[in-house]
């Protein structure tokens, strides 16, 4: 559970992943399954929607640049309103992108677009029954 912080301590603040893996984002880990999205933080606190419950998918972006959190996936739960958040970079996200690009309607050019943002927005992938 506290593997993150054994590596911070003992390759240093600075330290990256030998894979070039975003860090600390790399940290977060993202399973995907044909029926759930589940994230799981380095302090082990778990985020978990059911593709069945799920009633939006917007990127969140920012100003911070590659130094920063500028890029975070919002999955919200239809119903609730619950979120479940990972950024770009976390570990298993390509899973993650690759079902939620499956969803009927999925708008890429809005993911494109995302990518490409470098300022404060969000942008809406998909939402249900639209």
């Amino acid at each position: 559970m506290f593997d993150w912080l054994r590596f911070w301590k003992r390759r240093g603040a600075n330290a990256r992943p030998a894979d070039g893996a975003l860090y600390p984002e790399c940290l977060i880990v993202v399973v995907t399954t044909e029926h759930a999205i589940e994230v799981t933080r380095p302090d082990g606190q778990v985020e978990r929607i059911a593709m069945a419950d799920l009633g939006e998918v917007r990127i969140d972006t920012d100003d911070t640049g590659p130094g920063g959190d500028d890029f975070r996936w919002v999955l919200i739960e239809r119903s609730s309103g619950e979120v479940c958040t990972f950024p770009l970079g976390a570990s298993g996200e390509d899973a993650a992108i690759a079902r939620l690009q499956r969803l009927p309607g999925f708008d890429n050019e809005a993911y494109g677009q995302a990518i490409r943002s470098t300022s404060v927005a969000q942008f809406s992938c998909w939402k249900a029954g639209r």
